[in-house]
């Protein structure tokens, strides 16, 4: 085992290599073996740089406890980059912390296979805490038990989590802030961005006490063809955006995918917000046991289940319970231009519209859908109040060919 910074010899050459402002990385590992720190690293370039490079395949890069620290305010440093072409790497055990660039950067120009990120904190990473990116993909990923504390996301296109790849295992995350302020500072924002993820699985991830101070806010941004992975036990809470807010968001290519036992709670906007976002969806995906709970609009449209121009869509046991929208319409459920979407025992309770002529419809197909079946759902206890407000439970409109069957 090679102790960086553990024997007195070690020691010298690091701190060296920490304290000097260089263009080069601050340390590279270029041949197989088992690393582990034995003090915690600060690094302070005065150029945008790399803390630790790894450029060997068979490489266990153990933290030992300790942390890779920032010490300076130079822009774009990463705290730890994975070259294209390797395999076989863990890093694991520690902290990276105070990172202007990504936490952790893994670098997939040519093809990068078996990687486990375990038991890490990132904190106050700017850029991204972990970013997985480039022309070809990464296979065969494990990122477990690690926690992203207080990323700040200074700029557009910023994540906290940016994965592309398949065969990941993605468990047991929690991305929180402190106090939720001064959070994605300026321009929109996804939490966790998937583009082209497929043969996944995503479990027990938690978003919570994450915001914007003045633009939109995604926090599950879904994109490309994102195909026949699992999602389940995830929870949002605590979210807000002065702007728009969307929970999921996902287009065309999110296919034979399935969501089991996703919750969001007490999250809010300004002017928009939506539980799931979903465009042009053609494929059959499964969402089962979905839950939208407490959540707000101060001045516009609230929605739970959001599907634009897509079919062939199944949701089972969901339930949209008190959510409320302000001076614009409340639709715990709504179906605009689909074919083929089925609600099956999905419920609408305690939901609330409020201002002149708003519109409170729990189950909404309009638009010339076709085809979509709502079967054993529930809607209750549902309203609108203000000035020629209307509430309804089933509001079928310019659709054909639809059944709502023992609801």
């Amino acid at each position: 085992m090679n102790r960086l910074g553990y024997q007195a010899v070690c020691a010298t050459v690091v701190i060296a290599l920490w304290h000097v402002p260089c263009s080069a990385p601050a340390l590279t590992i270029t041949e197989p073996g088992v690393y582990a720190l034995g003090s915690d690293v600060t690094f302070s370039p005065g150029v945008t740089d790399t803390i630790i490079s790894i450029e060997s395949s068979d490489v266990v890069f153990d933290l030992d406890g300790h942390a890779i620290i920032q010490t300076d305010a130079t822009a774009g440093v990463d705290g730890i980059r994975i070259a294209p072409g390797l395999e076989r790497i863990t890093i694991r055990n520690g902290s990276i912390r105070n990172t202007t660039g990504r936490g952790i950067f893994i670098d997939t120009t040519t093809q990068v296979e078996k990687i486990a990120i375990n038991d890490l904190l990132f904190d106050t990473c700017q850029s991204s805490g972990i970013t997985i990116s480039g022309t070809s993909t990464l296979s065969d990923c494990t990122i477990e038990r690690c926690v992203f504390s207080n990323c700040i996301l200074t700029s557009s296109g910023d994540s906290v989590l940016t994965i592309q790849g398949s065969r990941m295992k993605i468990r047991d995350i929690l991305i929180t802030t402190e106090n939720g302020a001064g959070n994605a500072v300026g321009v929109a924002k996804n939490v966790i961005a998937l583009s082209s993820l497929s043969s996944s699985l995503l479990e027990n991830i938690r978003v919570s006490n994450f915001s914007t101070q003045t633009a939109n806010l995604i926090v599950w941004s879904i994109s490309g063809a994102t195909t026949e992975n699992i999602f389940k036990n995830i929870a949002i809470d605590r979210c807000q955006s002065p702007a728009t807010l969307t929970i999921f968001s996902a287009g065309a290519g999110f296919a034979n995918n399935i969501i089991i036992s996703c919750t969001a709670q007490n999250c809010s906007s300004g002017t928009n917000t939506v539980f799931v976002s979903a465009n042009s969806l053609t494929s059959p995906n499964l969402l089962i046991s979905c839950t939208c709970l407490t959540m707000s609009t101060t001045s516009g449209p609230i929605v739970g289940f959001f599907f634009n121009a897509s079919s062939n869509q199944t949701l089972i046991d969901c339930i949209v319970q008190r959510i409320s929208s302000n001076n614009n319409g409340c639709t715990p459920y709504q179906c605009i231009a689909c074919t083929n979407i089925q609600f099956i025992r999905c419920y609408a309770f305690n939901n609330t519209a409020t201002g002149a002529s708003t519109q409170q419809n729990s189950f909404t197909i309009n638009s010339t859908s076709t085809g979509c079946i709502l079967r054993d759902c529930i809607a209750g206890n549902n309203s609108a109040t203000g000035t020629s407000a209307i509430s309804r439970g089933f509001f079928f409109d310019n659709s054909t060919e639809c059944v709502a069957d023992n609801n």
